[in-house]
């Protein structure tokens, strides 16, 4: 799933390899593969749900992304997996939640459809929309001025699980993920979630140590560096405004001095769309991305 993702995310808007290599996967597992798209999706029902969901979020995303004839089917596989989920289940319930609830909401309403509407599922979903996942998210960030703020617990107790530690919240994948939600559902819900959208931010850059080291935990070394570095790309990544091209957290004079360098530049694409200035995908550095970057960035004073 991470993989079409980022596939996805490096194709974007137009019609690249990348993007390609996107549309023949979903093509192939409904077309190709024995059994059709679902039969691919149950090769999942032994995997625990966390993996399944952040999986199925993942692929979810990009068959939105692209348009996929069985798009609905990897949404609809997020919630049979996400009702299956409770802190006695998983190492990683609130990540679960969380990207859950990213997926959801960037590919379809978040309105009363209930998570677990028959008799499969744990009875934590019982009653639950998903109307009600934004809040379940929100409510599982540290409280500002607490130990770990900004960052979100790693169980929906909102305790270390009983291990003994003080750990009970702070983790590198759990605040990154948790983030990635919260900026969907403020850009796609018009939720004001602002305020924990800048806590996070904050908790995640003090994550990142010198050479880009990224540990497991936000606040304390711990022995696993860099596994995290990409969930911590992807995130703060969502928190820079595209316009911002020198990342340094505000839309100014500076990033426009970038941006006219590489006016007229042309056969844009990749990583870089001729250093961030193509703001619309399309190959070319002209008059429309211009426009984005007045009107969309700069004079309404971007950043985060």
């Amino acid at each position: 799933g991470e993989e079409a993702w980022g596939l996805v995310r490096l194709g974007n808007t137009v019609n690249t390899s990348y993007r390609t290599a996107v549309v023949d996967f979903f093509h192939d597992v409904k077309y190709v593969n024995a059994g059709s798209t679902a039969s691919f999706i149950s090769l999942w029902n032994s995997s625990t749900p966390s993996a399944a969901v952040i999986d199925f979020a993942h692929y979810a995303v990009a068959a939105y992304a692209v348009d996929a004839e069985d798009k609905a089917l990897w949404r609809q596989a997020i919630l049979t997996h996400l009702r299956k989920m409770s802190d006695d289940t998983e190492d990683y319930p609130v990540l679960t939640l969380a990207v859950a609830t990213w997926g959801l909401t960037l590919t379809g309403p978040m309105d009363g459809t209930l998570v677990k509407p028959g008799t499969t599922g744990l009875a934590l979903w019982n009653s639950v929309t998903l109307a009600d996942l934004p809040a379940m998210v929100a409510d599982h960030q540290v409280p500002a001025g607490q130990e770990f703020d900004g960052s979100f617990y790693w169980r929906l107790d909102k305790t270390d699980g009983g291990y003994g530690v003080s750990w009970h919240a702070g983790y590198t994948e759990d605040t990154a993920f948790g983030t990635l939600a919260l900026i969907a559902c403020r850009d796609k819900l018009d939720l004001d979630y602002d305020d924990g959208i800048a806590r996070a931010s904050t908790a995640l850059l003090g994550g990142v140590g010198a050479g880009g080291v990224v540990d497991g935990h936000l606040f304390f070394d711990d022995a696993v560096s860099h596994m995290f570095a990409g969930e911590m790309a992807n995130a703060l990544s969502a928190l820079t405004a595209p316009a911002d091209l020198n990342l340094d957290g505000r839309v100014d004079a500076a990033d426009y001095s970038r941006f006219a360098a590489q006016w007229g530049a042309a056969g844009c694409a990749g990583c870089s769309w001729c250093n961030g200035a193509d703001l619309d995908r399309n190959g070319v550095v002209n008059f429309a991305d211009l426009k984005i970057f007045v009107g969309d960035y700069w004079l309404a004073g971007a950043g985060y």
